[in-house]
């Protein structure tokens, strides 16, 4: 995200999505290139929306989520499960954000997925874009050294590694399916279907103008 956020724009053929701590990221821009928040858990939503310009975003939540947080939003949209997927409104349920957001895109008929800032791993000494690998976090994890996509070596630890797991498990999923899940992020231990932001954005101009 610290690497190519600044180029993430609104398209009148594409739908951005944000989650966790990113939107943060761009609480400055005005108007925002932000389509939607997605929280799967609202408990840490509160901290994520912390700073955050939401103006122009809309909400995309569980129906539990309370009050305090869908009033920050003009518009939000539940979903009514995470297990099961056997109603229109249920999502897949995969131990992270990333991979419920890639279930709602499938399920919204989404040709293309594309990740940006899913590197899963502490690079430049950061748990997240913001927020320093602190002793606190690191105690509670077994951390070790893996190649980086980018080049050279990065540090991640078994959860992230397992979190990578299962967003690369759904992006074969929705490649069998025919959506093509492409990773922009420019670092990380994600190996798949790598493309660089820009990239992206000239195979959408030259498919839709």
């Amino acid at each position: 995200l610290l690497s190519n956020g600044g180029m993430i724009r609104r398209h009148p053929m594409a739908v951005t999505l944000a989650i966790n701590g990113a939107l943060k990221y761009f609480k400055h821009d005005n108007p925002s290139p932000i389509d939607f928040f997605f929280s799967l858990d609202w408990l840490g939503s509160s901290g994520w929306l912390e700073g955050a310009n939401v103006n122009g975003i809309s909400l995309i939540t569980s129906v539990t989520t309370p009050p305090e947080i869908l009033d920050r939003f003009e518009d939000y949209y539940h979903f009514v499960g995470m297990t099961g997927c056997k109603t229109d409104g249920e999502l897949g349920a995969g131990l992270t954000g990333t991979d419920s957001a890639m279930h709602l895109a499938w399920r919204m008929g989404a040709k293309r997925i594309v990740l940006v800032g899913q590197d899963f791993a502490c690079r430049y000494g950061l748990y997240h874009w913001d927020e320093p690998l602190s002793p606190e976090i690191a105690a509670d994890r077994k951390f070790y050294v893996a190649p980086d996509i980018g080049g050279g070596v990065t540090m991640t630890d078994y959860q992230l590694d397992r979190n990578m797991g299962l967003v690369r498990a759904a992006a074969m999923w929705c490649r069998e399916d025919g959506v093509e899940v492409v990773n922009a992020t420019e670092g990380g231990i994600l190996d798949w279907n790598r493309k660089t932001l820009a990239s992206v954005y000239e195979e959408l101009e030259a498919e839709h103008g």
